[in-house]
């Protein structure tokens, strides 16, 4: 895998001066050959003067001198050192060409793995950089989420303390009535405080809420009976007689007395369940 812009692989060159010490000595062992052939040439020649077998001595009885002979046996030795230095120079070359092409490949193989690792790190920052990314996204998301949720309770919490709340200054406003005497005022602020807190019915359990309906029900009910009686003085003795009838509702058959404190166990449980 190459990457755009990466130098590519420089092949080894072969030493020129190597090349020229090898055609260096072929040249001196041509020479030296044709040295001795010409030296052996001479000697066959000098002992076939006669023309008998070929000889070191002639047919004269004249001999080659001692020089004739050093230097054949020079020239041969020569040739074989020749014929040596030239094999170690064919097995110098073919190990400097084995030794190339290692080095040929080993740099091929270093350019391909550093292509990779580049690859490769190039490959892994950008999964990191999309796996952060995701992350910010999920952490985002559930950042967003949990503020919600925590609305959301923070809300079923002020629903439910308001709801029990406004219903329960409603019940004590008509007891306080039913003990204390007739007080218009009163229960008109009671009731106001009724209406307005109907939004938060809402943000409940539907047990809480029709609770705080059968109490806000209930109550109108005592209320207008009391308020329509033209006797003001008798009002108090029709709320507390209303207090303890039992009626229908859903909650069951009970007096408004039971209905409120119903309401209080369902909100107290509500509040502590969300906390």
């Amino acid at each position: 895998m190459a990457i755009p812009g990466s130098p590519a692989p420089r092949k080894p060159r072969t030493g020129i001066m190597g090349l020229l010490l090898g055609l260096g000595l072929v040249l001196y062992i041509l020479v030296g050959a044709a040295c001795a052939g010409f030296l052996l040439y001479a000697a066959y020649e000098a002992g076939t003067l006669g023309g008998g077998q070929p000889t070191l001595t002639s047919s004269t009885g004249a001999g080659l001198d001692e020089f004739t002979k050093l230097a054949i046996a020079a020239l041969i030795g020569v040739i074989g050192t020749g014929f040596t230095g030239l094999a170690a120079i064919y097995g110098a070359l073919r190990q400097s060409s084995a030794a190339s092409n290692v080095a040929e490949f080993n740099s091929e193989v270093t350019h391909h793995l550093a292509n990779l690792n580049t690859a490769a790190n190039i490959a892994l920052t950008e999964m990191k950089g999309d796996l952060d990314k995701s992350l910010a996204q999920i952490r985002s998301a559930s950042e967003e989420s949990l503020t919600r949720l925590k609305i959301a309770l923070d809300a079923t919490q002020i629903a439910n303390r308001q709801l029990y709340g406004t219903a329960t200054i409603y019940f004590h406003t008509l007891r306080t009535i039913a003990l204390s005497g007739w007080d218009e005022e009163s229960l008109k602020t009671a009731q106001s405080g009724m209406v307005a807190a109907t939004p938060h019915s809402l943000h409940v359990d539907d047990r809480l809420r029709d609770l705080w309906y059968d109490i806000w029900q209930r109550g109108e009910v005592i209320a207008r009976a009391a308020a329509d009686h033209p006797a003001i003085t008798d009002r108090p003795a029709i709320i507390r007689r209303m207090f303890d009838e039992k009626v229908a509702t859903r909650a069951g058959k009970i007096h408004f007395r039971r209905l409120h404190f119903k309401l209080e166990q369902t909100a107290r449980d509500a509040i502590s369940s969300a906390t």
